[in-house]
């Protein structure tokens, strides 16, 4: 077992002492780094010391470092909590332990799953508490396949331990793995990487830097055969999960840094330049440096830079990065760029976003990748790079070729630009992509055409032939190993590892054209003649990264499930009038199948051309309007508003030449444009495109306002927002099963979940709802004079009711008043009921083959079975009659424990991963309102706000939103809302009415 939260301890043996003694040449460096915060545990750094005094405790157990305390004792700086109890927590066993904090493995008592706890050190300063505090939240809403899950982020009392609970890890980190094997073949450590570059990309896409990438943080989880997001390493027997992991020096871009200036934080071995320098402003470029220190080890079997921790720093800031000739000679051309562009010293220089360095991982790993939408956003001059060439300088002693280039001592850190003066606005990204000129375009190629042809050809030879000199011409001793660094007995170093194929099974052209044949990557023959390089002069290549305009891409072969998730998120941005975003996905939609969805896709291109337009001619900026409209046209061309709208747009271009026209000639040609927008908005309205119209008559108002156009505007918003709430339930997905008062009966409807849709009708003289798991069953509370009580209703069986009904119990009281509520294997009921005759409500276990043997719990009502686990919530109190609220108990009664503190709570319903329960409550907020508990951390969320009745609640098959009654609109109603809180929205009518709406109930299923 590995815990979550790798927190640096090393293996016994390996620690590096925090301080020692300075000598007088690096004492002024060393003053710089006064108060460093570091990871020091890692074997990884590359002491030049190897012998240096260790106070490890190697080879002894924590036991015998110091006796664990009982139950009983105080929580002490240091101690071991094993045996004691925090929060809802039982501590099992300590895994591992840092300066800042110690990790154990835990039982959750609530939920009975083994987690990973980690706990701040007692008595640490309140920096270290907040910073710790902030982890939490930094990494609790990040959710992805590839980062370890944070559960929960708790404190013993006021000023008692902190600890989060993380996923508990069964496997090893990949410094483990890289200590067995050496280094990684480079198949390997690019299917390795690849998930953990798209991890780092989605956590900065969600505003978080991680500021610590490593080996150490980077877990490795086994995983069967076969499942999802798993990669088959060479070296392994089982697939693995790589897992991000560790983000406790992680930093919302936008939060305030808590170390003070000059203050370092990250692992010396794998920091960007940015962060050896002390830079706080950094980024996640400085991530993706990281990352690539991390391939470079995977890689060569050693880290980036050798030495003492000061010496590390420097070179990263300052030296050279070389890379043995033995290594650079068996990498993909497309690997030894990856790596080169990640570590550049400047951030500039390097991938602008981690997911196009996913993207060149998976292409070294031999597979073929889809263009990334944040490539087809970019202007083609742009897309065309000019990537600088190291310079060939031959250092003494290298062994290696040159990968990034030294930076000279005299001027700024990598990572050190200068900052704008006060009050100067710092550029920003376009918010929207601005296309070429077409008359621009045109005219350069006319005088460029030829010229350029020859320069392309002659820069492809070029680049060819120094790529094979610089890697083939130098030495061919590799770099000497760290002296640190160490192997287990037995082990095979790198030549023994895996190989991945030679360079030429990776093609490096992504679109190949009709014109230029794929290029190879093959080696150069040992009888070449080097070329000839003066030392230390750049040399440029041209990387052409998509083809002519005039030569039809050949499509790239991508499997179905991409071709869906592009065109799911085409139809996404598509439909919140992302105009960019949408043109981006659905350009990626018809490269990988150019007959997929053809009319529809040529629509929402031109709709999307037709609304940055719109947006453009808004703002005043015709040209760009202008541009895109020619773009729409291509698509749509016997289009007379389209052609309308160009010619108009057209006119007021040239209405702001010299001489400008009259006051009046300029109003004709406003109102024109004007009238141009809105007539073609008026054409999308009346296409059943409200959210599209509202672009062009926005544009319309803005040329030249007019209050009848604002008139137009709020109908087309009003006319928008319904098609998006129609959308949105389409979404949502599954059925509902209701019960209601119609035509003087009780009766049971199931209906999709869509918007207003119809509503079947499933069992007569019913009421209280519950389908068993399977979906076969439904037990209700029935009206029959011969089945009144608790029975089932089988879907499935024949036509004859007496066939297709079973009696549960005897009694008329039995789940009057709530639906039972089934185990998650079927086979028993568990309900409330009022039959014992002294009017209070008791809880039942009941089995579902019709034997009517039931069996007392506890006192209490509404009770709802955990969806996987034995545990049932219900509304109640303790033993003596106190502490009312919702509990939770097993199935027999036992382990109750108290869940909320307010005896209104009621109809309580789990979310169906177990995490939430729902219920509904009017002793709170003085209404009936819906709320959320949360079982990771205990905290409580009002999910609605509403003078009207709100409740019956249910969760949706994917946990995700919460469906209730109410009638907010003076008839009742299904609403929903997301589960962590967020806008309340109809869903559908339904059939009946709800005289006394606790008789009733709704229950979500698939």
């Amino acid at each position: 077992m590995f815990y979550a939260s790798v927190m640096g301890s090393p293996p016994p043996g390996q620690e590096i002492p925090l301080a020692g003694p300075a000598t007088a040449c690096c004492q002024p460096f060393l003053l710089t780094l006064n108060g460093v915060f570091m990871d020091f545990t890692s074997n990884e750094l590359g002491s030049s010391d190897p012998d240096a005094e260790r106070d490890s405790g190697a080879g002894r157990t924590d036991a015998e470092r110091k006796p664990a305390p009982g139950p009983s004792s105080t929580f002490l700086p240091g101690a071991n909590l094993t045996g004691q109890q925090i929060g809802h927590y039982l501590v099992e066993e300590r895994l591992g332990g840092g300066v800042m904090s110690t990790v154990y493995r835990a039982r959750d008592q609530i939920l009975e799953r083994t987690v990973a706890l980690k706990v701040l050190m007692p008595g640490a300063d309140e920096v270290a508490r907040e910073r710790f505090r902030r982890e939490a939240r930094t990494v609790s809403f990040l959710e992805h396949p590839h980062i370890v899950r944070t559960y929960q982020v708790g404190q013993t009392g006021a000023d008692g331990l902190i600890y989060i609970a993380m996923q508990l890890v069964e496997g090893f980190s990949l410094s483990t793995l890289l200590e067995r094997h050496g280094k990684l073949c480079v198949v390997d450590a690019c299917n390795l990487l690849e998930p953990i570059a798209r991890a780092l990309a989605y956590a900065h896409r969600h505003g978080v830097i991680h500021r610590d990438v490593k080996p150490g943080n980077i877990l490795l989880h086994r995983v069967p055969p076969g499942t999802p997001h798993s990669v088959q390493l060479t070296i392994l027997d089982t697939p693995v999960i790589p897992l991000l992991t560790d983000f406790g020096i992680a930093r919302a871009l936008d939060a305030p840094e808590l170390t003070s200036v000059g203050r370092t934080i990250g692992t010396p071995a794998f920091m960007s330049p940015e962060q050896c320098a002390g830079r706080s402003d950094i980024d996640g470029r400085a991530d993706i440096y990281s990352l690539g220190a991390v391939l470079y080890r995977c890689l060569v079997g050693r880290i980036p830079f050798t030495g003492s921790t000061t010496q590390i720093l420097h070179a990263h800031v300052y030296e050279p990065l070389l890379i043995p000739d033995q290594v650079s000679r068996t990498l993909p051309l497309v690997v030894a760029e990856t790596l080169r562009r990640s570590m550049m010293k400047d951030p500039a220089e390097r991938y602008p976003n981690a997911e196009l360095m996913a993207d060149d991982l998976a292409l070294g790993a031999g597979r073929q990748v889809e263009p990334s939408p944040a490539s087809l956003e970019l202007d083609p001059d742009e897309m065309t790079q000019t990537l600088e060439v190291a310079p060939v300088t031959q250092p003494v002693d290298s062994g290696g070729t040159v990968l990034v280039p030294a930076r000279s001592p005299g001027g700024p850190p990598s990572g050190v630009r200068p900052r704008p003066p006060v009050g100067e606005p710092i550029p920003s990204p376009s918010p929207r992509p601005v296309p070429r000129s077409r008359r621009a375009v045109l005219t350069r190629r006319l005088g460029m055409g030829v010229l350029s042809t020859a320069v392309v050809l002659l820069l492809v030879f070029l680049s060819i032939s120094l790529f094979n000199s610089v890697f083939n011409s130098l030495g061919e001793d590799g770099l000497a190993q760290s002296p640190t660094a160490t192997r287990p007995l037995g082990s095979q170093a790198g030549p023994g590892t895996p190989q991945a194929p030679p360079a030429g099974a990776v093609s490096l052209s992504p679109t190949p054209s009709a014109q230029t044949p794929p290029t190879v990557g093959a080696a150069s023959s040992p009888t070449d003649p080097p070329a000839t390089v003066a030392a230390g002069s750049p040399i440029t290549a041209t990387a052409v990264a998509t083809p002519p305009p005039d030569v039809t891409p050949t499509p790239i072969p991508t499997p179905a499930a991409s071709l869906a998730s592009a065109w799911d998120d085409a139809q996404a941005f598509y439909a919140e009038q992302d105009w960019a975003e949408a043109l981006s996905w659905l350009t990626i939609v018809r490269r990988i199948d150019p007959s997929f969805q053809q009319e529809q896709v040529t629509a929402m291109m031109v709709d999307s051309y037709l609304g940055l337009a719109a947006q453009a001619n808004g703002e005043g900026q015709p040209e760009v309007a202008l541009d895109y409209l020619d773009e729409a046209l291509a698509l749509q061309e016997d289009d007379i508003l389209l052609l309308r709208l160009r010619t108009a747009t057209a006119q007021f271009l040239e209405a702001q030449a010299t001489p400008p026209p009259s006051v009046e000639e300029m109003e004709l040609i406003r109102r024109s444009l004007q009238q141009a927008h809105a007539a073609y908005g008026d054409k999308l309205a009346e296409s059943q495109k409200p959210c599209a119209a509202i672009e062009q008559v926005t544009a319309a108002n803005r040329i030249l306002p007019d209050p009848k156009l604002s008139e137009k505007l709020a109908d087309y918003q009003a006319q928008c927002d319904t098609v998006k709430a129609i959308a949105a339930v389409s979404q949502l997905g599954g059925h509902l099963i209701y019960s209601a008062y119609q035509n003087e009966r009780y009766r049971i409807f199931r209906m999709p979940v869509a918007y207003d849709a119809p509503s079947t009708l499933l069992v007569e003289n019913g009421t209280q709802p519950s389908l068993r798991p399977d979906g076969r069953v439904i037990a209700f509370y029935s009206l029959r004079a011969d089945y009144q009580g608790l029975s089932g209703f089988d879907l499935n069986a024949g036509l004859d009711p007496n066939d297709r009904s079973v009696r549960y119990t005897d009694f008329v009281e039995d789940s009057r008043d709530s639906p039972p509520s089934w185990s998650p294997d079927g086979s028993r009921l568990v309900y409330a009921s009022m039959s014992f005759g002294d009017g209070r409500s008791r809880i039942y276990v009941v089995p579902a083959d019709g034997s009517r043997r039931a069996t007392t719990l506890a006192l209490g009502k509404d009770p709802a079975w955990h969806p996987s686990d034995d545990w049932i919530v219900y509304n109640g109190t303790d033993e003596t009659g106190n502490n009312p609220g919702l509990w939770l108990m097993h199935s027999d009664g036992t382990g109750r424990t108290r869940l909320t503190d307010n005896g209104n709570d009621q109809r309580p319903t789990w979310s169906p991963d177990g995490r939430y329960v729902v219920f509904m409550s009017n002793g709170r907020d003085g209404n009936w309102e819906v709320y959320r508990v949360d079982l990771l951390d205990g905290s409580i969320l009002r999910l609605t706000s509403h003078p009207a009745q709100d409740g019956l609640p249910t969760v949706s098959p994917d946990s995700k939103y919460v469906a209730f009654l109410s009638d907010r609109d003076g008839y009742w109603r299904i609403y929903y809302v997301p589960i962590n809180g967020g806008p309340v929205r109809p869903l559908s009518r339904m059939a009946g009415e709800l005289p006394k709406w606790l008789e009733y109930a709704i229950q979500w299923v698939n």
